[in-house]
């Protein structure tokens, strides 16, 4: 909660100066996708969604957020390891949580 929290801009904390750095947009990846410092950043209506996923043998995590025009977040971590399609979910759920 803390994390999404400070993702979404929400808590002002410690380390707003590096999220604002990972948010920048680095390079484009497709005409509606750039890369950041390792968050994707997808230009969707309604506003930008950030995306960053995570995994190892025995765990996979992906987070879902907006900053605006209204903060909004998700993050499913999974207790087992790839090829677990946790991606999926999160943005299943993140669809939902920014249409309400």
């Amino acid at each position: 909660a803390q994390l999404l929290a400070s993702l979404t801009g929400l808590t002002p904390g410690s380390l707003d100066d590096a999220i604002t750095l990972a948010l920048t947009p680095v390079a484009p990846i497709t005409p509606t996708r750039d890369v950041g410092y390792g968050v994707a950043i997808d230009h969707r209506d309604g506003g930008d969604a950030f995306l960053k996923d995570g995994e190892t043998p025995t765990f996979s995590a992906f987070i879902a957020w907006q900053r605006a025009p209204s903060p909004r977040g998700v993050a499913v971590i999974a207790a087992c390891g790839a090829p677990f399609p946790v991606d999926r979910v999160t943005l299943d759920l993140f669809e939902a949580v920014r249409r309400h």
